[in-house]
């Protein structure tokens, strides 16, 4: 959910990247969850700077078999200005698109559009953004909730969990 973008709440989802204007920033309210209140500001505006966020590989934070995993070749990051200053401490966060939100220039719509950049500028936090892709065992291109990777789903070791550890551990 979003202030201002995206379908009107009670719609049916699709039209505008499965983002629904509903009044409240749901990117402003999990980072507020996840980080507390008072590490959270809410931003006066929604700038961002569209030069912060750049394409990456991602086969550099995956382990496994990324084309088994159905992860793209590419995904999103985006690096706050004053993320890039020597000795700045900033949050990662992690941003896993819905179902069918993973080629490129969907993705990137769903991502100036969610309301996390203003949120990442504003607070100093670098978000990534991972993108599926589309296979024959996974056909919206969805993150595997439903265990196509294999039987150790239940377990935390699929793509999503090793994409983030290897994530955590690298950026």
């Amino acid at each position: 959910p979003t202030t201002n973008y995206g379908d009107a709440c009670d719609a049916e989802a699709g039209k505008n990247v499965y983002l629904g204007n509903c009044s409240y920033s749901g990117a402003y309210q999990s980072l507020r969850f996840l980080l507390g209140e008072e590490f959270i500001s809410k931003p006066n505006d929604s700038y961002f700077d569209p030069d912060s966020l750049k394409l990456f590989n991602q086969f550099e934070f995956y382990d496994g078999d990324i084309k088994n995993a159905a992860m793209g070749n590419l995904g999103f990051i985006y690096i706050p200005k004053t993320c890039e200053e020597p000795g700045q401490k900033c949050y990662l966060h992690i941003n896993f698109h819905g179902c069918n939100e993973y080629p490129p220039s969907v993705a990137k719509r769903y991502i100036e559009n969610n309301q996390f950049l203003p949120l990442a500028e504003e607070n100093g936090i670098i978000v990534v953004f991972p993108l599926t892709t589309k296979v024959p065992f996974n056909m919206e291109g969805c993150w595997d909730f439903y265990s196509y990777t294999g039987s150790d789903f239940g377990k935390g070791n699929f793509d999503s969990s090793q994409f983030a550890d290897c994530a955590l551990e690298k950026i």
